[in-house]
């Protein structure tokens, strides 16, 4: 719902409080938000793209546009450290892991096109309703495909 509120509201909704004057106190707390962002990758394996985001806009107050393209950026080195650790492990599935990456380069490449026209509004109006679809998806869906069927029959019945 913030990024609904940065879209059409009148105010900028950021936490103050990271905003150093002091340049070693800026850096350190750089560095702790990133510590922050791989434990959550290493354990949750979530890439950090989500979390990346939000910290940036709301913790940095980086303008939306260089958020998402930070973001990005991040995601990359942040998701090829976990890739090494997993590998190790031998829980990396590489035919599917290639062939999504493949799928999900192209459609970055061409949806990033796309969102450095939009506005700053229109851009905060979509990141808010994906965020809001992935949160209804998270609610319902347990153990991918056979969950989504679940939660339907269940919803149905």
């Amino acid at each position: 719902m913030s990024f609904f509120y940065r879209a059409f509201g009148k105010r900028k909704l950021t936490l103050a409080k990271f905003k150093f004057k002091n340049n070693t106190n800026q850096i350190l707390a750089t560095i702790a938000i990133g510590l922050y962002i791989g434990i959550s990758t290493g354990l949750f394996g979530t890439g950090g793209g989500a979390t990346i985001l939000m910290v940036l806009i709301y913790v940095m107050d980086f303008p939306i546009h260089t958020a998402i393209g930070t973001a990005t950026a991040l995601m990359a080195i942040s998701a090829a450290s976990g890739v090494v650790g997993y590998t190790l492990q031998g829980h990396i599935p590489w035919l599917d892991g290639i062939i999504i990456g493949l799928a999900a380069m192209a459609s970055g490449a061409l949806f990033s096109k796309v969102a450095n026209r939009a506005t700053e509004k229109t851009l905060n109006t979509a990141v808010g309703a994906i965020f809001i679809a992935i949160g209804v998806a998270m609610f319902f869906v347990e153990g991918g495909t056979a969950g989504v069927l679940h939660s339907v029959q269940a919803l149905l019945s």
